[in-house]
């Protein structure tokens, strides 16, 4: 499989007859909720999502499942069975495979409609034009402790017109940020430098996401490893941010 080519497993086949529109009778219950050219809207849209982690993974699915339509998905990671307490994916079945495969295969089993372009490595300024090329918005999944690259995939974004939408677990609760190309830029909003420590990079940016750190009066913090890149984390959590 060629890097950033549409996925397309054998299984996207399925029910494609031409009598049987799929894509109408999968995401009628939507209707009511959404309008029908609202749906629509959604059928035509791309959503670029850097990182499938917990929340990265949780937003891809929850997005398919509203009927989105087309999508650019990064992630250089095998999964592991420490990802299985969080991450869509991640079981028994799924250690050792790439995240980008097992998570398109199930994108495309939910609409085997979905215009899917993986980029089974990591995000740099490289390949960053290229990943965001042909996006509507995008969902930031990208690891906690990746300061550099989230300050690279926003101004990127920034110079590219296109909204990001930031939301993470944190503690029993979640975030949400929304950055618009227009407003104050994720650098700006963090106070973050390039001459920062990594450890100063990552606290700047806790305390931006949740400035009254309320998640400090229940969260065990010395289980905050910067060493190893890891934090306390829930599936919940993971699904409240995904809303």
């Amino acid at each position: 499989m060629k890097v950033s080519e549409p996925f397309t497993p054998k299984s996207a086949s399925v029910n494609s007859r031409p009598e049987m529109d799929y894509y109408a009778r999968a995401f009628f219950r939507n209707i009511g909720l959404l309008s029908r050219v609202e749906q629509e809207r959604l059928r035509n849209s791309c959503v670029a999502i850097p990182g499938l982690g917990g929340v990265g993974s949780s937003m891809l699915i929850a997005l398919a499942r509203a009927g989105v339509g087309k999508f650019r998905i990064a992630d250089y990671d095998a999964y592991d069975v420490a990802n299985t307490n969080r991450q869509y994916g991640a079981s028994s079945q799924t250690i050792g495979r790439r995240k980008v495969e097992v998570l398109a295969e199930m994108v495309t089993q939910i609409n085997p409609e979905t215009q899917i372009a993986i980029f089974p490595e990591p995000i740099t300024d490289m390949n960053i034009d290229r990943f965001l090329s042909g996006a509507n918005i995008v969902v930031d999944g990208l690891d906690f402790f990746m300061p550099d690259t989230r300050s690279l995939l926003y101004r990127k974004s920034r110079e590219q017109g296109l909204y990001v939408v930031l939301t993470t677990h944190l503690g029993f609760s979640a975030t949400l940020q929304v950055f618009s190309p227009r407003g104050i830029s994720f650098d700006d909003y963090f106070n973050l430098r390039s001459q920062m420590k990594f450890e100063d990079k990552i606290l700047a940016f806790i305390h931006g996401l949740a400035p009254k750190g309320l998640h400090r009066k229940y969260m065990n913090t010395n289980k905050l490893d910067y060493t190893r890149k890891r934090l306390p984390s829930l599936d919940a959590a993971c699904h409240i941010a995904t809303g």
